[in-house]
């Protein structure tokens, strides 16, 4: 896909957002020893073509999301960081 891969994209929203892995888990609705593999261990969104496509179309969108938001992600405490990572991903 565009701009690198999906770790380095990942990497780059966790950067630039000060997200956490647990923010990943939220934003992906995956377990957390999945999101933590993608960053740690460079894993792919696995499963059938239909999950693989909307893990791709949902780091899109966190990118946009990050682009768009970053210094208010930063700037927000954890508790209200999950919630307006919510608001933003519907």
């Amino acid at each position: 896909m565009k701009n690198g891969t999906f770790r380095k994209r990942l990497q780059r929203c966790i950067d630039r957002g000060n997200l956490t892995t647990a923010d990943l888990c939220r934003w992906f609705d995956r377990p957390y020893a999945t999101c933590r593999s993608w960053l740690t261990q460079g894993w792919e969104p696995a499963g059938g073509p239909v999950t693989q496509q909307r893990m791709w179309r949902r780091l899109e969108k966190l990118e946009t999301a990050v682009r768009a938001n970053g210094r208010e992600l930063r700037d927000l405490p954890m508790g209200k960081r999950a919630e307006r990572l919510t608001q933003l991903g519907q």
